[in-house]
């Protein structure tokens, strides 16, 4: 595995750990086009350390995945 699918891992795990009824690595649901947006409102309600870049390339990493 190279350092960036490794890194892509870890962001994928964290989507999965902090919106575990969107982000499923077994079942995959389509997402909401605007996804991306509505989760950067909850990283700021919650107060989470995860950035709108990071977010974004998380995303993208998920989507692009062949499972999706």
């Amino acid at each position: 595995m190279t350092k960036r699918q490794r890194k892509n891992r870890k962001r994928i795990n964290r989507l999965v750990e902090l919106w575990p009824e969107l982000f499923n690595r077994e079942k995959p649901q389509p997402l909401k086009v605007e996804i991306p947006d509505d989760l950067i409102q909850d990283i700021a309600i919650r107060e989470l350390a995860f950035g709108a870049g990071t977010l974004h390339a998380a995303v993208a990493s998920y989507v692009q995945s062949p499972h999706y």
